[in-house]
């Protein structure tokens, strides 16, 4: 709802601004802060016990790598996902496991966020990752967990999306609400014309920029230029007295027949 209300807003000003008799696009900028993706993220792959993502438990119950507790943070414009981590690699043995690895951390994969080429939401995919000590700092002490990270890790991730449809259709509720009402065709072409333009990954939010198509309106007169305030005429009066003593003219003899029009 939070971009809803701020198209609104952006909306009211972009459109009731000057009636456009020119056609022209409207850009309009939305974002979400990364609380809402992580939120989104917890409700899309997280599912599993407090809040957990299960990327590996084998039938046997000896080796598992899960996942919980997802930060995000926008970071040269990818989305980094840091997530805490426990993994065991072991090798049954009857009823037994016989541990090799008992390793904590983090396990951290960089996203890259692209518009959906087939509807409007946004998606992710791993470009990086690396897995953390307990320090946060990098580690190779957990080779062996990496074989599950690439394999079961990247393809969870990967899934996490922000569907748009219906904050998108919340701004095409609004806008006949901000547009002029005696021309509905004119005002169906602008709902219509509402498009995703890109998709930036922001130090705290990601930003959407949106496109609207603007028509002109049919047989509309030019838009008169604004009228100065009393303040802004006696500014203009003085300056343009100053520009006349520095040409050296006559002050004296000006008359208000000869001042431009405004």
């Amino acid at each position: 709802r939070a971009l809803g209300g701020a198209a609104f807003l952006a909306l009211t000003w972009l459109l009731w601004a000057g009636q456009p008799v020119a056609a022209r696009e409207v850009s309009m900028p939305l974002r979400f802060d990364h609380a809402l993706v992580e939120q989104l993220l917890l409700e899309q792959l997280f599912t599993g016990p407090e809040s957990s993502l299960v990327a590996l438990r084998d039938g046997s119950g000896c080796n598992y790598l899960v996942l919980t507790d997802p930060k995000l943070s926008g970071v040269d414009g990818l989305l980094r996902v840091r997530s805490a981590a426990r993994a065991r690699v072991a090798t049954a043995i009857g009823t037994q496991c016989l541990v090799l690895l008992d390793w904590t951390g983090f396990v951290e994969t960089d996203q890259r966020a692209e518009l959906d080429s087939q509807r409007p939401r946004v998606r992710f995919s791993t470009v990086a990752s690396r897995l953390l000590d307990q320090d946060g700092q990098p580690t190779t002490l957990a080779g062996a967990v990496w074989g599950w990270v690439s394999d079961h890790v990247h393809p969870r991730i990967d899934r996490l999306n922000v569907d748009l449809e219906a904050p998108l259709g919340e701004i095409r509720s609004l806008l006949p609400l901000v547009l002029a009402r005696d021309d509905a065709g004119r005002t169906q072409r602008i709902v219509d014309s509402l498009t995703l333009t890109a998709v930036e990954v922001q130090a705290d939010a990601v930003a959407l920029g949106a496109r609207l198509d603007v028509p002109a309106i049919p047989g509309a007169a030019p838009t008169p230029e604004p009228v100065l305030s009393e303040q802004e005429l006696a500014q203009w009066q003085q300056a343009w007295q100053r520009d006349r003593k520095s040409t050296r003219l006559n002050s004296s003899h000006s008359s208000v027949s000869r001042m431009p029009s405004s």
